[in-house]
């Protein structure tokens, strides 16, 4: 493989050799410019027709749902970053004697996450690992701040299944001080017993005051949470998807999940990952799970297979459209005002009233 770069001969002197900062600097801003463009699919093009590495010559454009090009690009720079400031902290959630989450960081390094893929042997227990602790108002932590969604499993230890819990926290809203619109925790593993992952999830939902958005195909999660007095913690069913107007499968709480229904989660995600923030950064460039991002890109080229993080990312995405929609339509409402007054308020700012 030969990189573009080498190729450019305005840029080669008289034995032929290549001024690779001058070039390097001319390729830059020209995918900086192709970067800020509403459609990526010229960034795309650029990149497969003048690569600069083996990767970006057989990227896969067509059938891809994700942004794969600009995914493994967020992800080879996390990669490339060792100091271990994107990795976040490891760790446990207790309950105290007050009956309050107390988080435990893993001192002692005897935690794994699990990764992705799963390879054959390694431990599928995982752990929490969380980029951001709950920010609390007056000690309180905001309701509605935080958001988590969960592709749960039911079967205890399952030594054949690659099949992960996976559990994503979400910190929402828009402030002053910046966009929050990330995610700050993860819980993907697969422990001994479904109880025990149920629990754990209860915890980390309870740590950030968050609304849990559950695949609801097998309902034991719920079972759980309700012996736990825990049920408040569980978002009902989304009432925005189109794939949903018609089905009967209706179980309260969390959403069953369909090909139909994958299919419409797959583009509100995919919408997600690709807005904005400015300086030429999408929203997948503060994704800071390096596993989440590998089956991101995985996804696109077999849908058959376990993608845990994804779906429960998909999840996460499905509540914050719903939560956002259900806000707007009440700002939209807005209070009722009887027709006399509003007729009297009229009245009084067209002459005196006495």
């Amino acid at each position: 493989f030969i990189p573009y770069i080498y190729g450019l001969n305005e840029y080669k002197d008289k034995e032929g050799n290549t001024d690779i900062v001058r070039a390097n600097k001319e390729i830059e801003i020209k995918r900086e410019v192709l970067k800020k463009a509403k459609s990526k699919d010229p960034l795309k093009k650029e990149m497969q027709n003048n690569p600069l590495k083996p990767s970006e010559a057989f990227l896969i454009s067509e059938g891809n749902i994700y942004p794969v090009a600009e995914l493994k690009e967020h992800l080879n720079n996390l990669e490339s970053i060792n100091d271990g400031s994107i990795d976040g902290t490891k760790g446990e959630l207790i309950i105290d004697v007050l009956g309050k989450t107390k988080w435990v960081p893993d001192l002692d390094n005897k935690l794994r996450p699990s990764d992705y893929p799963v390879k054959k042997g390694e431990t599928t227990a995982g752990c929490i690992v969380i980029w951001e602790e709950p920010v609390y108002v007056n000690g309180e932590i905001p309701y509605g701040l935080y958001i988590s969604g969960t592709d749960p499993y039911d079967q205890d230890d399952a030594p054949n299944s690659s099949s992960l819990g996976s559990t994503f926290i979400y910190k929402t809203f828009m402030t002053v001080e910046g966009v929050y619109e990330l995610i700050v925790a993860e819980y993907t593993g697969r422990p001994n017993t479904a109880k025990e992952h149920h629990e754990t999830v209860r915890r980390l939902l309870l740590h950030y005051n968050a609304k849990n958005l559950y695949e609801n195909e097998r309902n034991s999660i719920k079972m759980h949470f309700e012996q736990k007095n825990s049920l408040s913690l569980l978002a009902s069913t989304p009432t925005i998807l189109k794939s949903t107007q018609n089905t009967s499968v209706n179980r309260g709480y969390g959403i069953h999940m369909t090909d139909h229904i994958k299919d419409e989660l797959e583009i509100y995600s995919r919408d997600w990952l690709l807005i904005e923030r400015g300086d030429g950064k999408l929203n997948l460039h503060f994704i800071r799970s390096k596993p989440l991002l590998k089956e991101l890109i995985s996804y696109s080229n077999n849908k058959k297979l376990n993608f845990d993080r994804v779906i429960a990312f998909m999840l996460v995405i499905l509540l914050r459209e719903q939560t956002h929609r259900l806000k707007i339509e009440s700002i939209k409402k807005g209070p009722i005002i009887d027709p006399f007054f509003e007729n009297l308020y009229k009245l009084k700012n067209t002459r005196k009233i006495y």
